[in-house]
């Protein structure tokens, strides 16, 4: 009965803390975004477009080719956006596992069973987007490709 409500608490504080809610005090209904955004935050936004743009002519620079550096950059974006992901992921086969597997109307062996399964999956596919990087950096840099 504890892992339960422990669970359902952790489950409960990482809802909270991803959702992000953003309320503005204008008025009109159908402004745009650009409208909603005031000095500072269209400032920030700007930063970071400008940000992600020098990160990507940086990749571009350093594999020598506009499509070995896309390719380079959107493997890093994708390594870092990976971990919550999978983290989230693992968390949701941990409860079909072991909360859904103990309290399975359909035989405890099958949900037991089914979140097993997707542990071995979201591990397997974080394991891939960690390495993925590393891989294409050793075959384009050091191989000689490019």
């Amino acid at each position: 009965m504890r892992q339960k409500i422990f669970l359902s608490i952790i489950i409960i504080f990482l809802v909270f803390i991803t959702a992000s809610v953003y309320a503005t005090s204008d008025s009109n209904v159908n402004s745009t975004a650009a409208e909603a955004l005031d000095g500072q935050e269209s400032e920030q936004v700007t930063e970071s477009q400008s940000n992600s743009s020098k990160e990507l002519k940086e990749y571009e620079e350093v594999y020598g080719s506009k499509s070995y550096g896309l390719v380079a950059y959107i493997l890093n974006k994708i390594r870092v956006f990976s971990i919550p992901v999978c983290f989230i992921a693992l968390v949701v086969s941990l409860v079909v596992q072991n909360v859904l597997g103990a309290k399975s109307s359909f035989g405890p062996s099958n949900a037991r069973d089914k979140g097993y399964k997707m542990i071995m999956g979201v591990i397997t596919l974080f394991v891939i987007a960690q390495a993925l990087p590393l891989i294409y950096a050793l075959v384009i840099k050091g191989w000689g490709v490019n």
